[in-house]
């Protein structure tokens, strides 16, 4: 009976081993995009550039002159929105697509400030739409007009999505 035991106890710490090892593959798989925002972009495509056809391809309704576009033949998690003929933000919510600075979809609110050079200065606002100071909006601003800039939405401490441009929603 001992033995039965013994044996039963290997084959559940094997397939424990087994499935954390598969969740530990599927996290390193998440994070080999290798994917980064840039400053004014993401894979050559420019916040403010006109929307090209041969790049970008709608996948909602136009309303109002606003739409949503992907990459052309691309599943990469970035979207593009896209306003009177102009792409105006860049957002993911997909893990494994870095920040300008290195911040990831999936880390923890404190590597926005460890990542970001101290000089620059947040604003941070509570998302209306949440709970206050759980829910909450990163903004690094390009300029003091507040037009155009990069934001982080971070939900119980983790970041949620990044997004850049002019980051009001038009759609």
């Amino acid at each position: 009976m001992l033995k039965i035991f013994k044996w039963g106890w290997l084959i559940l710490v094997g397939v424990l081993l087994i499935s954390c090892s598969d969740d530990i593959k599927k996290e390193a798989d998440i994070k080999v995009k290798n994917i980064q925002f840039e400053l004014d972009g993401v894979n050559g495509i420019k916040v403010n550039s006109s929307f090209d056809s041969a790049k970008l391809e709608k996948y909602t309704e136009e309303i109002d002159g606003c739409f949503l576009a992907k990459e052309v033949n691309s599943d990469n998690g970035i979207s593009y929105e896209v306003s009177d003929g102009f792409i105006k933000t860049i957002r993911t919510s997909e893990q494994g697509i870095l920040s300008p600075y290195g911040v990831a979809v999936g880390d923890h609110v404190d590597q926005i400030y460890k990542k970001h050079p101290s000089n620059l200065k947040p604003k941070v606002e509570d998302n209306e739409n949440g709970l206050a100071g759980e829910n909450i909006f990163i903004y690094f601003w390009n300029e003091p007009n507040q037009q155009s800039g990069l934001k982080y939405s971070v939900d119980s401490d983790i970041v949620t999505s990044i997004s850049m441009g002019s980051l009001m929603d038009c759609i």
